[in-house]
């Protein structure tokens, strides 16, 4: 009796379906997509009486928990109205970076491990803020009225 050549062709055609789905999944996997560590944010500081504290510097320091071993800290002076701004940190990684950098920080740290990004700012004489939520992508605002008088001359 002759064999049917209709599985085979089915078997065919299975084999090359995994393995062209497998392809476009590994490339899928490799391609890079944007990561928002921290948006734009403008900080004002000003000096107990209201007046803007000039030349005061602020950190702002971000870190993606997902991708990212070391914080990232970037520093800078308040201009002549106490105003700062940070520009926006976007990353470009792959989803399979994602995967294994997650797995990996899971494995090390266990229940512990952090997710996800972070920003935070700090000005001059330890005075700390973590970044409130921006609406819709836009510009996150924030002002901190120190306690203590600062002169741009005498510092502290």
């Amino acid at each position: 009796m002759p064999r049917s050549a209709g599985p085979s062709r089915l078997a065919a055609f299975v084999v090359v379906f995994w393995i062209s789905s497998s392809g476009v999944l590994a490339g899928l996997s490799l391609w890079p997509v944007p990561r928002r560590v921290a948006p734009e944010w403008a900080i004002r500081v000003t000096q107990s009486d209201g007046a803007p504290a000039v030349g005061v510097v602020v950190r702002e320091i971000s870190e993606d928990y997902s991708v990212e071993v070391d914080e990232t800290l970037v520093a800078k002076r308040t201009d002549g109205t106490g105003l700062v701004v940070f520009e926006p940190r976007v990353l470009r990684t792959s989803r399979l970076r994602l995967f294994l950098h997650g797995t990996s920080n899971l494995l090390h740290e266990g229940l512990g491990a952090s997710f996800g990004p972070r920003c935070y700012a700090t000005i001059s004489g330890g005075r700390s803020l973590e970044l409130p939520p921006a609406e819709d992508g836009g510009t996150a605002r924030s002002e901190v009225h120190l306690e203590r008088a600062y002169s741009p001359a005498g510092g502290w």
